[in-house]
């Protein structure tokens, strides 16, 4: 009966792991979110019918100050439905919020870097 099989151990690169790298897979995850929506919705399909397409705000920067005490945000659009709202504050996707006619309040730590978001409206 023969023994069992070696494995080789992963290999792993260190350069999959700096900030750069880590952001370009957060930007690959969501083209391939906004893509398999895109497709669900049926945006840039020929329709039979009259439809009104949904509008995607991507990336938006929100206004407000980006200052580590403000916590009050301001979005371009109404997010429509609500729940598509995704708000990523710092680089890291927050739930933390109260929404309300496109202005967003931080119930969390306010942002100190960064703040940005993607939505249908």
């Amino acid at each position: 009966m023969p023994g069992p099989t070696a494995v080789a151990p992963p290999q792993f690169n260190p350069q999959d792991f700096t900030p750069e790298a880590q952001c370009q897979k957060v930007n690959m995850y969501f083209t391939q979110i906004v893509a398999a929506l895109n497709q669900l919705l049926g945006v840039g399909q020929s329709a039979t019918t009259t439809t009104t397409q949904p509008n995607f705000a991507d990336a938006e920067t929100p206004s407000g100050a980006v200052n580590g005490t403000n916590k009050v945000f301001v979005l371009a659009h109404i997010p429509n439905p609500v729940k598509s709202l995704v708000f990523v504050a710092d680089g890291v996707v927050r739930t933390d919020y109260t929404l309300l006619n496109g202005q967003v309040t931080l119930t969390g730590a306010a942002p100190a870097t960064s703040v940005v978001a993607w939505y249908r409206y």
